[in-house]
């Protein structure tokens, strides 16, 4: 696995490669094909920056998604995610890197897409008034922008 990010979430290191262009393409395709009329929406609003995007794919992986659908999705992302402070291959699973530590599931699943989809991010995001015009502050969670709070990454 490439290692393109290293990041810290609830206490534990993990590190995100890079996805075969196949699992990229399914992914996306789960994720994006609900997010066409919000997108549209978000065309020449001010506060549509990376994070206002990305707090969207959250809201979809809850909202629009089915739970097939959101555990195909997290498994695929999981697929080049290590977390580096666990024993063996450190291969994450949801079924038992997360155990008690679900909303950390999520975040880990967001970070990997961040890193994998980050041209995306910054197409659409693009798609309204430029971040220089945005005044606002990002949370500090993507979780925390659809109202979800817990162990936010760190």
């Amino acid at each position: 696995m490439k290692a393109e990010a290293q990041k810290t979430i609830g206490g534990r290191a993990f590190q995100f490669g890079v996805l075969p262009a196949d699992k990229a393409y399914r992914v996306f395709m789960i994720v994006v094909r609900n997010l066409g009329a919000p997108l549209a929406g978000m065309a020449g609003k001010k506060s549509a920056r990376k994070e206002d995007v990305l707090g969207m794919v959250t809201s979809a992986f809850f909202t629009a998604l089915n739970d097939a659908e959101i555990k195909e999705a997290m498994e695929i992302l999981y697929s080049v995610v290590a977390c580096l402070d666990q024993e063996g291959t450190g291969k994450v699973s949801l079924a038992t890197t997360f155990q008690g530590r679900l909303l950390d599931a999520f975040n880990v699943a967001i970070e990997a897409f961040k890193v994998n989809f980050s041209d995306f991010l910054a197409v659409a995001s693009s798609l309204s008034a430029s971040e220089s015009e945005t005044k606002e502050s990002s949370p500090s969670s993507p979780l925390t922008s659809i109202g979800l709070s817990g162990s936010p990454a760190e």
